[in-house]
């Protein structure tokens, strides 16, 4: 909110994900519970939520399951639950969007990174380096 953290949640996914898909779109799924409770914490404040939230999602093939209504042999696995966020997304209180391997500044926190990549990435965060 205004560029600042309010909230994070880190946890191990109940199931076991056959596929990055269904992985990244349980976890999406997951932050959109998340999301829409923030969404209506916020809006008991009498603060006025026109716009969608946007939600990043690091795989393209998740995005393209919250858009259609299609099922199909390689999500027929997914436990219907998870689908809740179809259904934000068709009422628009979430808006997916793709975000690129070179803007995903929460690899710096998992992965090992180029120098440069890191300091671009420390310098997003604003975390100054100490000589």
């Amino acid at each position: 909110m205004d560029n600042s953290l309010i909230s994070w949640y880190s946890k191990k996914q109940h199931c076991i994900a056959v596929s990055t898909t269904k992985a990244k779109y349980v976890a999406a799924s997951m932050a959109s519970r998340e999301l829409v409770w923030l969404r209506r914490l916020i809006q008991s404040f009498q603060q006025d939520l026109t716009s969608p939230t946007l939600l990043y999602c690091d795989n393209q093939s998740a995005i393209s399951l919250t858009k259609h209504d299609v099922f199909h042999s390689k999500s027929k696995h997914i436990e219907i639950h998870y689908h809740y966020i179809k259904l934000e997304v068709k009422k628009k209180t979430l808006l997916l969007q793709y975000c690129p391997t070179d803007n995903r500044i929460a690899d710096i926190f998992t992965k090992a990174l180029s120098a440069s990549k890191h300091e671009d990435f420390t310098t997003q965060l604003r975390i100054l380096r100490s000589l």
